[in-house]
């Protein structure tokens, strides 16, 4: 059925649109829950609180006798900018004429397809900056970007960063509690107690935030140490099902292996693109990936008490007419949130420019939860 102009490029039909994305970076490494909403700010500006638990006991007092009175300790209030990304993409002339043609099915759904099109690579570029937003945490515990807004897959040539203050003691060998590196010997070599160090990070997590353990994200070489390792090729010879899953699927650790769910991170990658030399950014399109080689990362069950994402709103135009004075102009805005999409008709030359951007950020409340391992000193 023929529809009108307004009616394809109406804001609402094109932000859900924009929403729904297939054919992206991979995410299906993260578990559910780190993706989902769980923060909303009006703007790009807002605040979250930072708790860091306790492990203290409460104090008794005669019965009968005053309440004792006590401070929260590990707890505050963080000031946070979302980031935002605001892209355009003009059609040409003639998908406007198409657009236009309500008494021509066939001629409208030629402009109805390009218009999907944009709505797809809109999405999908959004959608993967969130991905990847949350897989650079997981890398360096920071995001960094280039002068010309491009994501970066390191921190050279970085304009701009967010880092995420994941504690020294959470990286690399993993002197949590501040009384030594709890690994102090390399996971490549084979008589490393491997299941002695894990127990020993698990307990140490534990102590620090109060939250269990439960998924490790691991690198390329992950794998094959701990298949060369004695300690566990002497638990899989003596389990059955861990047997079976390491001789179908060698090169991936089987869930449950030390108590922990494993989520392989060599296919975590994004395209770089747009950037210049100058500035850090690959204009070539070269595929970066997240995963450290030699690398574990360790986090509890995503959670709001410990990990967030957070969505901004950003005001779009509700009609693609020509409005008249200020009142009317004020009152064809609606703000929307996370990510949005409007089109707009030009004049010079005639034809229809699309719109779409994304305000959000992932959200460390309790950076002392996450702990990023190098497994080999």
């Amino acid at each position: 059925m023929p529809a009108s102009l307004q009616d394809f490029l109406f804001y609402q039909n094109l932000a859900a649109s924009v929403q729904q994305v297939v054919g992206g970076v991979p995410e299906d490494i993260l578990p559910p829950g780190f993706l989902n909403t769980t923060d909303r700010f009006e703007g790009k500006t807002g605040e979250y609180t930072m708790y860091a638990g306790t492990r203290e006991t409460a104090r008794i007092v005669a019965y009968g006798a005053p309440a004792r009175q006590r401070t929260m300790t590990g707890v505050k209030k963080v000031p946070v900018s979302l980031l935002h990304t605001f892209e355009s993409l003009p059609a040409d002339p003639t998908v406007l004429m198409q657009l236009q043609s309500e008494d021509s099915p066939v001629r409208q759904d030629m402009g109805r397809q390009t218009i999907a099109r944009n709505l797809a690579d809109f999405g999908a570029r959004f959608r993967n900056l969130r991905v990847c937003s949350v897989y650079s945490i997981f890398r360096y515990g920071a995001i960094y970007f280039d002068a010309n807004g491009n994501l970066l897959p390191n921190s050279t040539g970085a304009y701009f960063s967010l880092d995420f203050q994941i504690p020294a003691g959470n990286k690399n060998q993993l002197d949590i509690l501040g009384d030594g590196k709890i690994i102090d010997a390399s996971w490549a070599t084979a008589g490393t107690p491997i299941v002695t160090h894990v127990r020993k990070i698990r307990r140490a997590a534990r102590i620090k935030t109060g939250y269990p353990i439960r998924h490790a994200f691991y690198g390329a070489n992950v794998p094959g140490y701990l298949l060369g390792n004695t300690q566990i090729a002497a638990l899989i010879a003596g389990t059955p099902s861990l047997s079976e899953a390491f001789a179908n699927a060698p090169s991936e650790i089987p869930q449950g292996l030390l108590g922990l769910q494993w989520h392989p991170v060599d296919d975590a990658f994004f395209v770089a693109g747009g950037g210049t030399t100058a500035f850090g950014g690959d204009a070539t399109g070269t595929v970066q990936s997240w995963s450290p080689d030699d690398g574990i990362v360790l986090t509890p069950e995503p959670s709001p008490d410990w990990w967030g994402f957070a969505e901004g709103t950003y005001p779009v135009p509700t009609t693609t007419d020509i409005v008249s004075g200020m009142e009317a102009a004020l009152s064809s805005f609606a703000q929307v949130q996370g990510p949005f999409s409007f089109a707009k008709c030009t004049h010079n030359p005639p034809g229809v420019e699309h719109f779409a951007g994304d305000t959000f950020l992932p959200l460390l409340k309790n950076p002392w939860a996450v702990f990023l391992a190098d497994v080999v000193p």
